[in-house]
């Protein structure tokens, strides 16, 4: 039989009862943080374990570990012809996405989103047919951390003056041009005379063409100049 230290044979019945229980409280805590921590990976690693997303509807991830992939899973339904559809994330861990078609090949990876607030997470815009796609998420060059992923549906903004999208300063909005030949069109009221930028940010190669309220141009362009947005326009 084991001998018990002297030191510990010599405390009362009930401090030594005291200290087994908070040992047993300490090891049972210390389980539940190695549980939660395992649990905290909510995401299949693989195609067949994907994770369902409902269009809309955002979801929390973890990456874990350099080299941890999320898959997820969502459906464009029958009946319609395409839907325009961003995906991207948010958080502090810096993210490569890469979606995939229900064959599970690969149609457009990227690690950096265009927008300024979010420059370390990625950004996939896509006109997508009726099917089912798979969405991977993952770190940039070992980065680890939580983030927040959405797919989200973009309505198509009108294609002519009269149902022009209303924008204020400061603001901004998804748009896709699709299909080709397609024009979106927006409005902006100032309520004095005024500085104003007016630029697209994005990999598609825009025009912009500014125009009074009777339609007239006022200003045209095709490439901001800028290095990181040289295919979009840029009116000032």
């Amino acid at each position: 039989m084991p001998s018990i230290p002297a030191r510990f044979s010599l405390m009362p019945l009930r401090v030594r009862l005291l200290c087994l229980v908070f040992c047993l409280f300490l090891c049972v805590l210390l389980a539940g943080g190695e549980i939660q921590a395992q649990d905290v990976d909510r995401h299949g690693d693989t195609f067949v374990a994907a994770t369902d997303l409902t269009l809309g509807v955002s979801a929390q991830g973890v990456i874990n570990t350099p080299g941890d992939v999320d898959y997820f899973r969502f459906e464009i339904p029958g009946g319609t012809e395409s839907t325009d559809v961003v995906m991207y994330t948010a958080g502090g861990v810096d993210t490569i996405g890469v979606l995939f078609d229900y064959r599970e090949v690969r149609l457009e990876a990227n690690d950096d989103s265009p927008f300024s607030d979010g420059a370390r997470d990625f950004f996939i815009g896509r006109t997508l047919e009726p099917q089912v796609y798979y969405l991977a998420v993952l770190g940039y060059d070992g980065s680890v951390g939580p983030y927040r992923l959405y797919v989200e549906e973009v309505a198509d903004q009108n294609s002519s003056r009269t149902g022009a999208a209303t924008l204020a300063i400061g603001d901004s909005a998804y748009g896709f041009v699709s299909p080709s030949g397609d024009e979106d069109y927006f409005r902006l009221t100032l309520p004095t005379a005024m500085d104003v930028w007016i630029y697209a940010i994005g990999d598609t190669n825009t025009d912009g063409r500014l125009l009074n309220s009777h339609g007239t141009w006022l200003a045209y362009n095709d490439d901001s100049g800028f290095s990181e947005g040289r295919l979009s326009f840029f009116i000032a």
